[in-house]
């Protein structure tokens, strides 16, 4: 499959938009749009578990038949700093707590790169646990 450069058009949006898809319990899998395109459609990188590293995949693979949704560009960087920064990640390896899809956003965006939806989980997690403790304890 071989993702080629096509000028924008269409109803995507532009390159280096933060762009986002659900993937359940609330939770949505980030990606920023690339400004190569493939079968009419433009490209996305992001990290995922699934592909195991940071990835530059065609837009049908990135959303997977779900809808997705125009997150907005939430830095001042230009478009061709933000695709640099991009391909710079490509082949990275994933990592749940260092390199997911929120890491490659803020990173490529030029953010303190960290993850909403990890500390979410991990504080969800610890009031799970502080709660069973005090049920236990009783």
């Amino acid at each position: 499959m071989r993702i080629r450069d096509t000028p924008a058009g269409g109803p995507y949006p532009p390159a280096g938009t933060v762009v986002s898809v659900p993937i359940g319990l609330g939770y949505r899998h980030k990606g920023v749009v690339s400004d190569r395109w493939y079968c009419g459609k433009p490209a996305v990188f992001s990290g995922s578990a699934r592909r195991g590293a940071v990835r530059e995949e065609p837009w049908e693979c990135f959303s997977r038949g779900k809808p997705v949704r125009d997150d907005g560009y939430p830095s001042a960087l230009a478009a061709n700093e933000v695709l640099r920064r991009a391909r710079e990640l490509v082949g990275r390896r994933y990592h749940i707590f260092d390199l997911n899809c929120d890491h490659v956003v803020a990173i490529v965006h030029g953010q303190k790169p960290e993850s909403p939806q990890v500390h979410a989980t991990v504080a969800i997690a610890l009031i799970a646990l502080s709660l069973g403790l005090l049920v236990a304890a009783r």
